[in-house]
């Protein structure tokens, strides 16, 4: 039986490879082989029916196929890979994930929250095979998105093994960004599916009035952001993202926080 289960996975995954690599060579025109190989790879009624319904507007509606047109032609080819395999393959696992979790009569995760860093063990950072084994172990129940918090995250080199191993995968690793270098930026960038959050003690007022220098200077984080200049400002953008952890003791509205990330980032 997993002999037989490992041939349908494998079969699973170069249906995936063969989807990433018409993105890659001409995503535009290869688009009705992409639908139609996806079709393969999905099972339950809502799902074809999803792809059904893409396909007929695509076809039939010119505004639609216009807007779909400009989209893949002007969104980074890593990005736009990691969002539709991402997509495709938390489908294939959807049918174990429903098993399992209608067994244990519980709720469906979306993601999962990984505290890279133990108290309890006198702050032992999990190496990479410990996380690689939980990772993949969460991806055979259809988690694809992960939150990993902990200790500097920045200086763990392993941790970029892994972004480039699950490309189909999304994370978030949540640091103070104080290792923050010029390569260590590109190389964030280029994986196409890791979102940092970096957290503040500071207000949006006190960073706005301490020109970036609160707990770390986030304005020099931004500059090697867009320094980095990502093949274009839908990358760069996309791939920064701020948190504000004190808000019940600096108050602070919603409009002052896209203020600050529109003026002060990208």
């Amino acid at each position: 039986m997993k002999f037989i289960n490992s041939i349908g996975d494998k079969a699973k995954d170069t249906l995936l490879q063969s989807i990433a690599a018409l993105l890659e060579k001409n995503p535009q025109s290869n688009l009705p082989k992409i639908v139609k190989m996806s079709k393969l790879l999905v099972s339950d009624k809502s799902s074809c029916d999803m792809i059904k319904d893409f396909e007929t507007s695509y076809n039939e509606v010119p505004d639609f196929k216009a807007y779909i047109d400009d989209l893949i032609n002007n969104t980074d080819y890593k990005i736009l890979k990691n969002f539709i395999v991402n997509i495709l393959g938390s489908n294939i696992s959807a049918k174990k994930k429903n098993h399992i979790f209608l067994s244990e009569n519980s709720s469906q995760p979306r993601s999962l929250i990984i505290n890279s860093t133990s108290k309890n063990q006198g702050l032992k950072t999990l190496n990479y095979n410990e996380l690689d084994k939980i990772i993949s172990e969460s991806r055979k129940m259809g988690i694809f998105a992960f939150i990993i918090n902990g200790s500097e995250l920045f200086s763990l080199n392993y941790l970029h093994n892994i972004y480039e191993k699950y490309s189909d995968s999304l994370f978030i690793p949540v640091a103070t960004g104080n290792c923050i270098d010029d390569s260590l930026c590109k190389k964030i960038l280029k994986c196409g599916n890791v979102i940092p959050l970096f957290p503040s003690k500071n207000s949006c007022s006190d960073m706005l009035r301490q020109n970036g220098i609160p707990s770390f200077n986030i304005n020099y984080i931004h500059s090697l952001f867009k320094k980095a200049k990502f093949n274009n400002d839908f990358s760069n953008l996309k791939t920064f993202s701020l948190e504000f952890n004190d808000s019940t003791q600096n108050e602070f509205t919603t409009y002052s926080l896209l203020d600050l990330v529109k003026n002060k980032s990208m």
